[in-house]
């Protein structure tokens, strides 16, 4: 069993419905503080059965319904809490897969709770999940901050968690309602005892009250007989009297009956002739709408004439339009006729200008060459000259510059090498002084290494080990890289391929669909070459469709394409023999004259050119890939995709292995480094005074080197620049004889060189003035065939505009005549019609007379009929006033009845009237006279004392068995508490030995070589309290308040997770119990969870990295809008990274 889900409204923090989802292994709630992660928890706690208010951290249970404002106010909270019921724990509910507990509470303090939908106390729900350690106060769930609580609680308190996890809890709120029980039985008895003394007093009191109440009844029975028989008296006299009444009624109900016959024969010849009058209204009614709609009719036909007449003159009007356009058009047509004549003659004088110019430019250009080949021999030796001339004049430049930075370069280095010489001296001095400071430091430090070094080894192998699977990460990471950029290209490569083959699919048409057409590609099965060679040819046409019908494409000229087709018609043998390629090494002239004579497919494979029959040649330097070729490369990359991307899954399972490896590394060096450490803050101060020595020593011996090394490089650099300036003079005297020679050769050659470019310039705007005269004819010459094609497109568009007026025409004149026979026809219907309406005129009129004489009769039967209504009116008086007397005489009777009935009963009547007897009125008036008196002698009489007796005695007796049941009742809640004392001695010595047995095992695991025990601090295990020793390694714990936060925390959670694992709940819920622990007791509280993880779903709030690499499922709480907490799932990965990485 476990949490499927936890659906909230109106909860805290939650005022929408939030269903939140938990996995069946850890789930953790991570999110910033106050953003309402607690409130899942404490939802949890009091679907449950939660009743403090202070454990959910309010003031009082109205304060857990959303406040909000006036815009979102909840009147109500619900929380529903959704359990796995797979395979099933309670009996009661075996066949619910689910089952959802709910909570509701109002605003008024009214609450209600549900087991599957069905209403429940809090009670049920409680009782539920007492033994299972996951009610509200139980091991199971543990809150925020209450952790380290465990361990500073009293021992008393500490023992409520074992008497949990022992089930004494369920036990011990058996024996409070037991005892409770028995308090209730025990004032139940005391209040019994004063019952029956009541009682008794109440029986004697009522004895003589009966005894007195049955003289009274006797008495009473008599006047009762008296009154019998002086009623049945009374009720014969008048039962004579109302027969002959009746009688009297029954002679003028027939009188009326005759008179009733007369006036319903007169109804009924008054409803016939009525019958008529209405007849003839309703027909004058319909013959009235009849001549409406005709007359209706009439005018509506009338229009419709109208109408014609108007389309008659319409259509006239457009026959005319069209004729004059028809003209219009004509017209146009020889104009264009006229300027295409023009347009011929002016391009063949354009032309032989054009040839004219071309002669001229010919000439210009072959004279522009002629000189331009002259000039440049000449130009050749005059820059050969000039470039001679310039570097020796350069050269002698530079021996001049070199001799004065020569002299200049010696003077600074002689002062340079005097400073250096007295610099050196101070330097030798403190260098002595340094020497001796710093033998006296290496003798301390020595001893101090030597210890350093034995741990420095040992780091050193982890090191080593570390980084040689850091190296293997690196090659791992180094081949994921490349597959992954491998894998990417592919994909990229991929994606191109496929953008270029949807541009270049022709997508069918319906008809082409329909007609079942092939395309050129199914004919083809050709190797990479050949298909290269196809491509090259054919290009776009391979999406052509074969036909072999050339009536199809009537068919086809219908259709409106919205995309260009290519259709083949013939034989696609051409393709299909296309590999009967001849290929040649080279280009010889037999290869052209077989070509010439028998146009074929030729390669020449050194020259890479392909003859083909159709005249076509191609001279091949770049070969480019076709949609055949692209298709079967596609094949092959999607392939290796595939493979790359299982490589890059096993590189990831290496890449997981070598990560876990270099953790565990890495927590054995922290703890080398610590050590370490400590050592080395000892040398710290030792070496850092001895490396000031060593830095000030080394910097002085560097400076004394560099002077010396800097004195003997001046010496030599003095030298050198000497013997450079006495070459350098020599040099000088030399070169400036020729130098003047070289001058005067230069000037002549330069003036040739300019009379040369002067003759080229004039050339050379002589022949941009032609070509400029050129491009205009050209131009012209192209403006005027553009023109000539326009007149020609035109020619085309007022030939067909004339068929066009020719076909209108043509309808107009059809319609002409319809419409002309249609108004004769609508003239003979209105003829007919105005006959029609002057015969209903005449017929209504007819009608109106027969009418009147019918409403005349009618008249003269109504006043026959008022005659009759007076007699009878006379009749019904008369009877009325014997009703009357009939209505007085059966009152009389029903009051002698209802006596009768109170004093005798309905059944004994009939029996009684039957018992005549000969009576004398006075004489029974006068004996009721005198039981009368008697009666009233008597005081008040209690006449239920009788029954009150005979209940009271009854009751009697039942107090007295009632009192034996209490005793025996007493007796047995007295020995049930003894057994429930006993059991739960033998439960909570039982469950504290086997979890210590498991506190054993769990806390060594956790805490290395530690121990843990838990102990009662009394001799009977139910009034002792719960005391906890604790033996951590190398700590010695006067008292367990000496533990630091984390390791009370870490010793808490040990303790209640081993509670835990001696009995297992279905969920346990951790509330931030990790925020004391540092990272390596998050790492052990790690493995904690994972042993509740095999039995139990684990819930819990974490602000822990390392606990949210472990989780399931990764809930995220956020509090977007002020006041409302939102809830997400979160990717674990992706979440983890960001983390991290802030």
């Amino acid at each position: 069993m476990f949490i499927k889900r936890l659906e909230i409204y109106g909860f805290k923090s939650f005022p929408y419905k939030v269903s939140i989802p938990f996995s069946s292994g850890i789930t953790a709630i991570v999110g910033p503080n106050g953003s309402g992660k607690s409130n899942i928890l404490d939802a949890i706690r009091w679907v449950l059965g939660e009743q403090s208010p202070k454990k959910l951290r309010i003031k009082e249970f109205s304060d857990l319904i959303f406040s909000g404002n006036s815009e979102r106010k909840i009147d109500f909270t619900e929380v529903k809490l959704f359990l796995n019921h797979e395979p099933p724990v309670w009996e009661a509910y075996k066949d619910s897969p689910e089952i959802v507990i709910t909570r509701r509470f109002y605003r008024d303090g009214e609450s209600e709770f549900f087991i599957n939908q069905k209403p429940c106390r809090m009670k049920d729900i409680q009782f539920l999940f007492l033994d299972m350690g996951v009610n509200p106060q139980s091991y199971g769930i543990i809150e925020q901050g209450e952790i380290s609580k465990f361990i500073e609680i009293t021992p008393k308190e500490r023992k409520t968690f074992l008497e949990d996890l022992a089930g004494v809890s369920r036990l011990k709120i058996t024996e409070e309602n037991t005892l409770k029980n028995l308090q209730k039985t025990e004032e139940n008895l005391v209040r019994l005892k004063d019952i029956i003394n009541e009682v008794k007093l109440q029986y004697e009191h009522l004895k003589n009250q009966a005894e007195e109440a049955k003289k009274y009844l006797s008495l009473r029975e008599k006047l009762q007989t008296l009154l019998i028989k002086k009623n049945l008296y009374l009720l014969e006299v008048n039962q004579k009297e109302k027969e002959y009444i009746k009688k009297k009624i029954d002679e003028l109900l027939l009188k009326k009956q005759a008179l009733e016959r007369e006036i319903e024969k007169l109804e009924r010849e008054e409803q016939e002739v009525y019958q008529e009058v209405l007849l003839s209204e309703r027909k004058i009614k319909d013959l009235k709408t009849e001549l409406q709609s005709k007359e209706n009719y009439y005018r509506e036909q009338k229009e419709n004439l109208e109408n014609l007449i108007k389309q008659e003159r319409d259509l006239s009007y457009k026959l005319e339009k069209i004729k004059l356009k028809r003209e219009h058009e004509k017209e146009k047509l020889n104009n264009l006729n006229q300027e295409a004549f023009s347009i011929k003659n002016t391009l063949e004088i354009l032309r032989e200008k054009h040839e004219r110019y071309n002669e001229e430019l010919e000439k210009i250009k072959k004279e522009k060459e002629e000189n331009y080949k002259t000039f440049n021999e000449r130009l050749k030796n005059f820059q050969n000259f000039e470039k001679e001339y310039l570097l020796i004049k350069k050269d002698e430049e530079t021996l001049r510059e070199k001799i004065n930075f020569i002299e200049k370069e010696c003077s600074r280095l002689r002062k340079e090498k005097e400073i250096n010489k007295k610099v050196l001296q101070d330097i030798l001095l403190n260098l002595k002084k340094f020497e001796e400071e710093k033998n006296l430091w290496n003798s301390l430090i020595k001893e101090k290494e030597e210890n350093l070094k034995t741990l420095i080894d040992e780091q050193n192998k982890i090191l080593e080990e570390k980084q040689n699977i850091y190296k293997k990460l690196e090659a791992l990471t180094k081949e994921k890289q490349k597959f992954l950029t491998q894998l990417y290209s592919l994909k990229e490569k991929l994606a191109l391929i496929e953008k270029i083959l949807s541009k270049s699919s022709v997508s069918k048409n319906l008809l082409i669909k329909n007609l079942n057409l092939p395309s050129l590609e199914s004919y083809i099965n050709l190797d990479a070459e050949e298909m290269f060679f196809i491509e090259l040819v054919f290009k776009e046409n391979l999406n052509a469709f074969v036909i072999e019908d050339l009536n199809l494409i009537k068919k086809l000229v219908k259709e409106n394409f919205k995309k260009n087709i290519i259709l083949f018609w013939g034989k696609p043998e051409i393709i299909k023999n296309f590999s009967a390629i001849e290929k040649f090494d080279s280009l010889s002239d037999e290869v052209l004259t077989s070509y010439k004579t028998n146009p074929r497919f030729i390669y020449l494979l050194k020259e890479r050119i392909l003859l083909t029959p159709y005249g076509f040649i191609y001279f091949i330097r770049k070969k480019e890939k076709g949609i055949f070729s692209l298709k079967k490369e596609k094949e092959e990359i999607s392939k290796n995709i595939k493979f790359s991307e299982n490589l890059l899954k096993e590189i990831n399972g290496r890449e997981k292995d070598l990560k876990s490896e270099i953790e565990k590394l890495e927590n054995h060096l922290k703890e080398i480094e610590k050590k370490v450490k400590e050592s080395n803050k000892e040398l710290q101060n030792l070496q850092s005074q001895k490396e000031g020595l060593e830095m000030s020593c080394i910097k002085l011996e560097e400076r004394k080197r560099n002077l010396e090394e800097k004195i003997e490089e001046i010496e030599i650099k003095i030298k050198d620049l000497e013997k450079e300036k006495r070459k350098l003079v020599e040099k000088i005297k030399n070169k400036s004889a020729l130098i003047e020679k070289k001058k005067r050769e230069y000037e002549t050659i330069k003036e040739e060189k300019n009379i040369f470019e002067e003759k080229l310039r004039d050339l050379n705007k002589k022949i941009n003035s032609l070509e400029q005269e050129i491009v205009k004819l050209q131009a012209k010459e192209e403006n005027l065939k553009n023109r000539e094609f326009s007149i020609k497109e035109s020619f085309k568009k007022i030939n067909e505009s004339l068929k066009h007026y020719d076909f209108n025409r043509e309808t107009l004149l059809k319609e002409f005549k319809y419409v002309k026979n249609k108004i004769k026809d609508f003239n003979q219907k209105i003829k007919d019609i105005s006959l029609e309406l002057s015969n209903l005129k005449q017929s209504i009129e007819n009608l109106l007379t027969l009418k009147e004489e019918k409403e005349k009769i009618l008249k003269n039967l109504e006043t026959k009929k008022r005659k009759i209504e007076k007699e009878l009116k006379e009749l019904d008086n008369k009877k009325h006033n014997l009703e009357l007397n009939l209505l007085e005489k059966n009152l009389i009777l029903n009051s002698v009845e209802k006596e009768l009935k109170n004093l005798v009963g309905e059944e004994q009547i009939i029996t009684k009237k039957e018992e005549k007897e000969k009576l004398d009125l006075k004489e029974i008036e006068k004996e009721i006279e005198n039981t009368r008196n008697l009666l009233k002698q008597f005081s008040e009489v209690n006449l239920a004392s009788i029954k009150e007796f005979e209940l009271v005695s009854q009751r009697y007796t039942q107090l007295i068995k009632q009192k034996e049941d209490l005793e025996l009742s007493i007796r047995e809640f007295k020995k049930i508490l003894q057994e429930i004392k006993e059991i739960s001695r033998e439960r909570i010595l039982k469950t504290l030995e086997e979890v210590n047995k498991k506190l054993e095992e769990v806390f060594s695991f956790v805490f290395k070589s530690g121990r843990a025990l838990l102990v009662l601090s009394g001799d009977d295990p139910l009034s002792a309290g719960l005391e906890l020793k604790v033996e951590i390694p190398h700590k010695r714990l006067k008292h367990i308040n000496m533990l630091s936060g984390g390791e009370k925390a870490l010793c808490a959670l040990v303790i209640l997770i081993s509670f835990y694992l001696v009995k297992p709940g279905p969920f346990c819920i951790l509330d931030e119990v990790d925020a004391f622990l540092d990272d390596k007791n998050s790492l052990e509280f790690i493995k904690l969870l994972k042993l509740i993880k095999k039995t139990s779903q684990i819930i819990l709030i974490t602000h822990n990295p390392y606990v949210m690499k472990e989780v399931d499922t990764l809930l995220g709480v956020t509090m977007e809008e002020k006041g409302i907490s939102k809830v997400f799932i979160l990717k674990k990965e992706n979440f983890l990274n960001e983390y991290t990485n802030h």
